[in-house]
């Protein structure tokens, strides 16, 4: 028999070359060949870890498709809310409504999602996440197919119901759905990672509606978004683990006394500011018409709008956890000056650079605000999320309600000053809410 060399542990292949060398055998050889195969048998080792590696990163990639469905699916519930801006030129031909009527749309939209938000919470509290995400979506898609064949505007009224009743209860669940499905201690990125489509579904998505209404109509690209929250829902069904939902305890929506001063004051700020920014965003139709543009270019100018509103929110989400309340107060500055540049300025150019120059500026927002919340409230990240949806929904359907208002009794170029005036009321408010108790400005956390 030929003697058995030595192994070491650090070598795994030393035992393979142990086994051959122990064997039965008349001939010496056996040890020679072990040794002198000895770094083939390395690399044949090393080979077999290949599929370690290969299975971590598939799981990587995995990971990443599940955030990007999060990200799409709150996406297209953004653009679905935000569609009426983007389709009011063709609507208000096809439906035979005014721009004010139309404008409702938004309101009456935002009005269900805070009324249906909590109950709908509370609801599907017990179902798994995933459920409740893919029932969502196809909650939207009966919204939307229902709009593309409603032949009046109370038809779409209701319609557009179905999808904001549906529309709390995607945007409760998502926030601690990324986190469970992020890596160990990256449960913030993974979290603004998802709600970069909210944010982009803000700004991008009624210039990809007025695009389409531009050349094939409003009904049809209602029908595009229906099909999209369908195929959206088809895929998480498919690709998103069951994420059951926490088990134990009665749901409640109580934020503990130490949080709630900078909690509820950034709720209050998001709204304030939510309903400056709509009040003139949602007629943003007849704003830019009155300087000239409309038609083929209005499609083109909310492309820049929402092109510009995308580029700063993916900048933003890079250094709101370091800078915050700075990265947060230079976008809203910008924002103020945009929109006086907007009333004040005379001609189609400024008033084309003013309104992308808006659009990048508000994009920061969405992002910078949930971001913030979700840091404010470790620990109650489920009772916090609905709260601000809420918030953020009575921005919405208060803006849209008093730019009805205002528009039926001055011109539409004087929306944007209201805007204005109202964002610098809340500029300092936000600037205080986003500092620590030493009064400096605070770092976003992970959620929790």
């Amino acid at each position: 028999m030929c003697p058995r060399p030595p192994t070491a542990p650090s070598r795994p292949w030393a035992a393979w070359s142990s086994r051959c060398c122990s064997s039965s055998s008349s001939r010496c050889s056996c040890s020679c060949a072990c040794s002198a195969d000895d770094a083939a048998l390395r690399r044949r080792a090393e080979r077999r870890r290949l599929p370690q590696r290969t299975g971590a990163g598939e799981d990587d990639r995995l990971r990443t498709t599940r955030l990007f469905l999060l990200a799409a699916g709150l996406f297209v519930f953004l653009t679905a809310e935000m569609y009426p801006v983007g389709a009011m030129p063709d609507m208000t031909l096809d439906l035979g409504e005014s721009e004010s009527a139309v404008g409702r749309l938004v309101t009456w939209y935002a009005i269900g999602v805070g009324v249906a938000t909590i109950p709908v919470v509370m609801a599907t509290r017990a179902l798994s996440r995933r459920l409740v995400i893919v029932g969502s979506l196809l909650a939207l898609f009966v919204s939307m197919a229902l709009s593309a064949i409603a032949p009046n505007l109370l038809v779409v009224t209701i319609a557009r119901l179905i999808g904001a009743i549906a529309h709390g209860g995607i945007f409760a669940v998502v926030p601690v759905a990324a986190a469970s499905l992020a890596r160990k201690g990256a449960e913030a990125k993974a979290v603004g990672g998802a709600f970069l489509g909210a944010s982009v579904g803000v700004v991008a998505g009624p210039p990809f509606v007025a695009a389409v209404s531009e050349h094939v109509g409003w009904r049809f690209a209602s029908g595009v978004i229906a099909v999209i929250a369908l195929l959206v829902a088809m895929a998480s069904q498919l690709k998103l683990p069951p994420l059951e939902a926490r088990s134990g305890g009665a749901f409640s929506l109580r934020i503990p006394v130490s949080m709630r001063v900078p909690f509820y004051t950034l709720c209050g700020v998001t709204a304030l500011i939510v309903t400056a920014h709509n009040a003139a965003w949602a007629f943003i139709a007849p704003i830019l018409e009155a300087r000239g543009i409309s038609g083929t270019a209005y499609a083109v100018e909310l492309f820049c709008y929402g092109l510009a509103g995308a580029l700063t929110t993916a900048f933003a989400s890079r250094h709101l956890d370091a800078h915050p309340r700075r990265v947060t107060t230079i976008a809203l500055t910008c924002m103020i000056l945009a929109l006086l540049a907007l009333t004040f300025l005379p001609g189609t150019a400024t008033g084309a650079v003013a309104a992308v120059v808006w659009g990048g500026a508000f994009g920061v927002l969405p992002v910078a605000m949930q971001t913030r919340v979700l840091a404010t409230t470790p620990g109650h990240n489920d009772a916090a999320t609905p709260i601000y949806v809420v918030a953020f929904q009575i921005g919405i359907s208060l803006g849209a309600y008093i730019g009805s208002v205002l528009i039926l009794t001055m011109a539409a170029t004087r929306l944007p000053l209201f805007a204005a005036v109202v964002t610098a009321f809340g500029l300092p408010l936000l600037a205080w809410g986003m500092r620590d108790r030493h009064g400096s400005e605070a770092s976003t956390t992970r959620p929790e």
